[in-house]
């Protein structure tokens, strides 16, 4: 993680002023709350395809897991939430979409 946070600090400092960062990144490492904090503590912005079993805390207060909101092909499923649990609920969000010809959702989170 320092690795990456070096990265987005160097990548930050050649910037214009004003300009922002948009992280985009893949389930295995955007699965990482630690990594959307550190993107937003430095000012910038993610979309981030997360794992299905990330735990989600809707607008109605009811806790789920992601997949759990596009069960099968051909549903869709957006709104704010809270995103992982165990790392401290992070406000983000959520995107699922499930095309009928895909094998799985595409389950994405972003900043609000």
């Amino acid at each position: 993680m320092a690795l990456i946070t070096q990265l987005l600090d160097q990548i930050a400092a050649a910037l214009p002023a004003g300009r922002r960062v948009l992280v985009q990144a893949d389930r295995g490492i955007g699965t990482s709350p630690e990594l959307l904090r550190a993107i937003q503590a430095r000012g910038g912005y993610f979309l981030v395809r997360v794992q299905g079993r990330v735990r989600l805390v809707l607008p109605t207060d009811r806790e789920v897991i992601f997949s759990q909101l596009i069960p099968r092909p051909g549903k869709r499923w957006a709104g704010e939430v809270y995103a992982f649990k165990q790392a401290g609920w992070l406000r983000c969000w959520a995107v699922g979409r499930w095309k009928r010809r895909y094998a799985e959702p595409w389950l994405l989170l972003t900043k609000r």
